[in-house]
């Protein structure tokens, strides 16, 4: 598979045909992950240019051939043996008839029918929509024999503005399902490193419109999370909730909910929808490289050695990989496998919305 990659960062002027060496052999797709504080409209000019199904997006930081990266635009160029269709959800406010519509565009463009070939979709959504969960019902609901993950767009951690790319622009509001096809193994990644504690938090009192849980096991939500890990509440520092998320299990899988901030209130506020009546697990914190390399290791043995990853990666991993000073490791780790990606305000998986996940498609041996 050949593949060219490149990052930009501000200053640097060269354009994105020149930097993915785009000369008469066209690709068959690109990839072009950006800041939010990038000039989009340039870069959607210059996406436009290419004529060429593009898969992007803003992003809260990178991934990619140095590992984790923070300039204006991660890109990949693929050559071969991978194609890609793009079809639109245009307004997540009017969601179930947006993806109705969706789902028709994709029957009728008979992709999902390509002889030969494995068939997989990757989601991309605005991220400050709140809709991951709807979206990804409904999506699997249409087009129940399609295997999807997703990633939702950043902003750099600014909570603003977050949008996705289609047909020359960027949009907010918005989803863009792309649907990709290729003659090599495939196999979809789910990664995380926490896992569940025997401490069950059942929500007694919930606003799943505003995801924000009032009380566990009957008590305000602050003052049993923090009786659940151990602490006094005024202990409860960004660290220490990252180490300890709210964890949902489904059959055999397990699906995090982390704590977004904690309100004057003594309510929580989550990443993720949630409901009264749940019952869920505290969660503790593994090694997160020891993780990863276990599950690529896992994948390979399916797909071989990969030609490319698709990651989507939560940004609250990268964030605590930035405070244990695993930047180096785990991103060059990323980088010796491939990876072209992004870091996440929530990734999907499974038909579900996640959070500290990192989730994709492997892409390896002919088959």
């Amino acid at each position: 598979m050949r593949i060219t990659r490149t990052s930009a960062t501000p200053g640097q002027h060269r354009s994105l045909v020149e930097r993915l060496e785009i000369g008469a052999d066209r690709p068959r797709c690109v990839f072009a992950f950006a800041a939010a504080s990038t000039d989009l409209d340039a870069l959607a000019a210059e996406l436009a240019s290419l004529r060429v199904p593009v898969i992007a997006c803003t992003t809260a930081g990178q991934i990619g051939p140095a590992g984790f990266e923070e300039g204006d635009v991660t890109a990949a160029a693929v050559f071969d043996d991978l194609d890609a269709a793009s079809f639109l959800i245009p307004s997540l406010t009017e969601l179930d008839s947006s993806v109705a519509t969706m789902a028709a565009n994709v029957q009728a463009s008979g992709v999902l029918d390509t002889p030969d070939v494995q068939v997989f979709g990757v989601l991309l959504v605005d991220g400050l929509a709140n809709v991951e969960e709807r979206l990804m019902a409904a999506i699997h609901g249409a087009l129940p024999q399609l295997p999807v993950v997703g990633g939702s767009a950043g902003d750099d951690l600014q909570f603003a503005r977050t949008m996705v790319f289609f047909d020359g622009a960027f949009r907010e509001n918005a989803a863009v399902l792309h649907i990709f096809t290729t003659r090599r193994k495939i196999t979809a990644l789910k990664v995380q490193h926490h896992v569940p504690t025997e401490h069950r938090m059942v929500i007694t009192s919930a606003t799943p419109s505003k995801r924000t849980v009032h009380e566990i096991n009957g008590l305000p939500a602050v003052e049993a999370y923090a009786m659940a890990i151990g602490v006094e509440v005024d202990e409860l520092t960004d660290a220490r909730i990252a180490q300890h998320p709210l964890i949902l299990g489904i059959g055999n899988e397990h699906y995090i909910r982390s704590v977004r901030a904690i309100r004057p209130d003594g309510s929580l506020e989550l990443f993720c929808a949630i409901e009264q009546g749940l019952v869920l697990r505290l969660g503790r914190s593994t090694g997160i490289l020891e993780a990863l390399e276990l599950a690529f290791t896992e994948a390979s043995t399916q797909v071989g050695e990969p030609v490319l990853v698709l990651g989507l990666d939560c940004i609250l991993r990268r964030l605590e990989i930035q405070r244990e000073h695993l930047t180096e490791s785990v991103g060059g780790f990323l980088a010796s496998r491939n990876v072209i990606g992004f870091s996440t305000f929530g990734e999907q998986c499974n038909a579900l919305h996640a959070n500290q996940t990192f989730t994709g498609f492997m892409l390896g041996a002919l088959r």
